[in-house]
């Protein structure tokens, strides 16, 4: 399964990380995985940024690694990228 952030976030050597309190969503079913959002403010862009993040159900079960996709600006397509790996990762 794969995790998804729509965001990328990039710290300098010895830049503090923001911080990041996320919120489960249920955007998908349960026996799917979990769903959370956050935001996280950009002190580049001046802004704060929406983060969505797919956890698979077996995740906190197993000591597997998960590939990692990101989505920039992709809150629009959150669901069917969770919807296409789950297809994919069935084939």
């Amino acid at each position: 399964m794969i995790l998804f952030v729509p965001v990328v976030l990039a710290l300098a050597a010895g830049a503090q990380a923001p911080a990041l309190e996320l919120v489960p969503t249920h955007s998908v079913p349960a026996s799917w995985g979990t769903t959370f959002k956050g935001t996280i403010h950009s002190a580049s862009l001046g802004e704060d940024r929406t983060v969505d993040l797919f956890l698979p159900a077996s995740f906190d079960k197993t000591t597997r690694k998960f590939p990692i996709i990101f989505l920039t600006d992709g809150e629009h397509y959150f669901e069917r990228a969770v919807t296409a790996a789950r297809e994919l990762a069935a084939t």
